[in-house]
């Protein structure tokens, strides 16, 4: 099943795409003036905004992977690139996601132990089985009391009218009775 990307997601990727490529770090697109461990810095720290914007359900899962896969990314990517003149995009793009795999793996590690620590609510389900012939699901009132038990102290002044069922409409139009009717003397 597809689902699309949330607009927190595909920052995280751009973050995490801008900050752990090491083609500048190599001398490509343009070069850079900084050092290494600038770079790694800067890896780690978009890595983990990456990663922790990548998983909305595991934030802190999503931010140690992301911490640890950015700057392997960026250094395999710089130490592939190095000593070369030209490289492909999408060789650079499979390098890093290649490097980026041991972070990937402690995120599912970490998601794995921190839901079974402390596991998520469960989603009430929408679906049911036809086979089913309770399943009802109308909404449903509070529980009244019924007359017996209710307490001795408390008496209802209210009049209580019969309901008419439509078993009686039905006898009523049959019956051609007159009715008797209520008149009100003005005394």
């Amino acid at each position: 099943m597809y689902n699309r990307f949330t607009i927190g997601q595909i920052i995280g990727m751009l973050i995490f795409g801008i900050t752990c490529n090491g083609l500048p770090l190599a001398g490509f697109v343009g070069g850079t003036g900084w050092s290494v461990l600038g770079w790694c810095a800067l890896a780690f720290f978009g890595g983990m905004l990456g990663g922790l914007l990548m998983a909305p359900s595991n934030r802190f899962s999503g931010a140690v992977g992301g911490a640890i896969a950015g700057p392997m990314g960026l250094l395999a990517v710089y130490f592939y690139a190095r000593n070369r003149q030209v490289i492909y995009t999408i060789e650079s793009f499979i390098v890093m996601m290649i490097a980026s795999l041991p972070g990937l793996g402690v995120y599912f590690l970490l998601r794995l132990v921190g839901n079974a620590m402390f596991p998520p609510p469960r989603p009430r389900e929408e679906f049911y089985d036809d086979d089913e012939d309770d399943y009802d699901d109308r909404p449903r009132r509070s529980h009244r009391r019924d007359r017996d038990e209710e307490d001795d102290d408390e008496e209802d002044d209210r009049p209580r009218s019969r309901r008419r069922r439509d078993r009686d409409e039905e006898e009523d139009e049959d019956d051609d009775r007159p009715r008797r009717r209520r008149i009100d003397r003005g005394d």
